[in-house]
């Protein structure tokens, strides 16, 4: 299984912190080009950028749609990470300094996220690089990928936890998916990768994306 660490916007997380919803967009300043990162069902994870630099939740991981932001905020709403859609274009212009007022995003669609309190947070990986800027994907194949996923399942189910209305736990299996780590006790079994179920927001994304962002009747 595949794990994707992106770096996070502080105000992004601490906004939806407050805010349990069942899915949200996280959404890069630029369209760019399209995220192959992930498979439906994967992990998403939200890495604090410095000086805060831990892993402090993250989602489960449904596609990714380039979309004016606009649609985005049509779609998601405050679910983007902002209260309203002026908010949000200001949030975005510290990233990317365009003048157009619409401007295209990347928008990666996620299904159950979860925030960790600053207690919970996890130390990033060890080799993670600061100069990492739009993410890096990590395999539960490896010890670094599996010892990730470990700390972050041990996480999810503490109560301590944010999430939103629906469990989070339907992805771990029963008991949760924790990997064997060289040196570490095997507790449970292997995690079972399971198609997310589109949420409203994702699936109005989904159904413009297909019609080529134009409205139909």
């Amino acid at each position: 299984m595949k794990l994707f660490v992106a770096p996070t916007d502080h105000d992004w997380y601490m906004y939806l912190r407050g805010l349990p919803r069942d899915e949200v967009n996280f959404w890069f300043p630029s369209a760019g080009t399209a995220f192959r990162a992930l498979e439906s069902g994967e992990p998403f994870l939200f890495k604090a950028k410095s000086p805060h630099n831990a892993i402090i939740g993250g989602g489960f991981f449904v596609r990714y749609v380039a979309a004016p932001l606009s649609l985005a905020w049509h779609a998601f709403g405050d679910g983007n990470g902002a209260p309203d859609s002026r908010s949000l274009l200001k949030r975005l212009r510290k990233y990317n300094d365009t003048a157009t007022p619409d401007p295209e995003i990347g928008c990666a669609l996620l299904a159950e996220p979860f925030f960790f309190p600053e207690e919970l947070w996890v130390d990033p990986p060890p080799n993670w690089a600061p100069t990492i800027v739009r993410g890096k994907t990590y395999s539960t194949d490896e010890p670094v990928g599996a010892s990730l996923w470990n700390a972050v399942v041990h996480r999810m189910t503490d109560p301590r936890t944010v999430t939103g209305p629906k469990s989070v736990t339907p992805y771990l299996g029963d008991p949760p998916g924790v990997l064997s780590v060289p040196g570490q006790p095997n507790l449970f079994g292997t995690p079972t990768l399971m198609r997310r179920r589109l949420g409203q927001g994702a699936f109005r994304l989904s159904v413009l994306d297909a019609y080529g962002k134009r409205c139909a009747v």
